[in-house]
């Protein structure tokens, strides 16, 4: 005695079967042209150019390093002259010590605390030249910090 299949069973078997002679018929097909991967051309990719800022390149011409005034970030030194939860405190210094460095004071901030720093310093005899003057104006927790800074690219290649 036949066991009796359901409905859904029966139309679930038909959808396969399709779907089974669907793949076999399409492996019949030749592609309409061969495909060699040895012929494969690929565009060839334009990549930036990286430069050292540390090491003058034959690739560099003389015009373009001696115009050259942009900045560029290196690790140096930094003289830190306080940290502070409070960003007015940090801003209010920062616009005492700029009437005495210029554009070199930088706020920044590092959970929990603004921090006020002094200088661009590429070598540490520099920073400590910025903390003394900073100790004779009364800042006498000045302390020097190992940071990034910014620097003239123009400075580092002389």
């Amino acid at each position: 005695m036949p066991i009796p299949v359901s409905h859904s069973i029966k139309k679930i078997l038909m959808i396969l079967m399709i779907l089974a002679f669907y793949s076999l018929a399409g492996q019949d097909k030749k592609l309409e042209e061969p495909f060699d991967s040895n012929t494969l051309n690929d565009p060839e990719p334009h990549w930036p150019v990286v430069v050292n800022p540390l090491i003058k390149g034959p690739d560099l011409k003389p015009e373009e390093s001696k115009s050259d005034t942009s900045k560029i970030v290196i690790n140096g030194y930094r003289v830190q002259v306080l940290a502070t939860k409070y960003a007015e405190k940090a801003d209010s210094l920062k616009q005492v010590l700029r009437e005495s460095f210029g554009n070199e004071v930088y706020v920044t901030y590092e959970a929990p605390n603004y921090k006020v720093r002094v200088g661009n310093s590429i070598d540490r005899k520099q920073a400590e030249g910025i903390q003394n003057k900073l100790k004779k104006m009364g800042y006498s927790s000045a302390w020097i910090i190992r940071t990034r800074v910014e620097v003239k690219s123009a400075s580092i290649h002389d």
